[in-house]
Parts: C-alpha cells; structure tokens; sequence
C-alpha cells in the first residue's frame, strides 16, 4: 500500500511574508497607475495642456519634479514603463516661479 504523504503547510511566517510581497507588488502597480493616469489626465488631449498648466500656476514645477521621483523609484523597483507614460509629448519651459509654460 502506497502512503499518501501530506502536503506541508506554509509556516505562519512564510504566509505573512508571502502576504507582504504580494501586497508591495500590488502597491507598486497602484502607483503606476496613479502616476500613468495623472500624466495623460495632464498631457491628454493635448489641446487642454495649456489650461491644466495654467491651474497648477506656481505649483506645476513642483508637480513635475514629484512626478519624475515618482517614475525614477518605480523604474528602481523594477516597475515596467512605457516610455511614453511619463515622457511630455511636447518641449516646455520651467519658469523661476514654478510655472511651467510650452514651447511653441
């Protein structure tokens, strides 16, 4: 007679850390999206760029800049990107006062 063996339970520590990596990776899609969303909600349809611009006013520099250390940690923690996710179709300029205004 063949003995069925029992499969081995996960030790509760391996569940937690288990648990714990699933949900980072989770996070970490979560804040893709986020920061995709917000990026083409900004760019798209390129027609109201300008206008969005204009609400940052004095903030858009700064919105900008969070925006790229958002996308540079993602990318560190192996988060794939498309390029075209987080790279302004158009040039622009950054003024000293936080505005940010696009080439002609």
């Amino acid at each position: 007679m063949d003995l069925i063996e029992n499969p081995t339970q996960p030790s509760a520590a391996e569940i937690t850390v288990t648990r714990m990596q699933s949900d980072g990776a989770h996070a970490l899609l979560v804040l893709k999206r986020a920061t995709v969303d917000a990026f083409r909600a900004t760019w798209y349809p390129l027609e109201d760029a300008p206008a969005n611009l204009a609400v940052m006013g004095t903030k858009a520099v700064a919105n900008f800049a969070r925006h790229a250390r958002t996308v540079a940690y993602l990318l560190e923690m192996g988060v794939e990107m498309d390029a075209a996710d987080y790279t302004p179709p158009v040039a622009y300029t950054e003024h000293e006062d936080g505005r940010i205004t696009l080439e002609e």
